[in-house]
């Protein structure tokens, strides 16, 4: 006995948003839960800047201006 993948789908509205913030010489780890409603709506659900070795890529800069 066992699942079958035939007819199984799987959905989230839940993602999580890893990021490293630079700001004024100041570098902050932050993961953020987010919540996608039907309608395409994005919302902060919940932040954390405890976790410190989640992002394994090298660094993209961004300038404004």
């Amino acid at each position: 006995m066992g699942l079958k993948a035939n007819g199984l789908t799987l959905q989230t509205r839940f993602f999580e948003v890893v990021s490293r913030i630079t700001y004024d010489n100041r570098v902050v780890n932050m993961v953020s839960t987010v919540y996608r409603n039907p309608e395409g709506e994005v919302r902060t659900v919940h932040r954390d800047t405890g976790q410190k070795n989640r992002i394994t890529k090298e660094p993209y800069t961004f300038s404004e201006g």
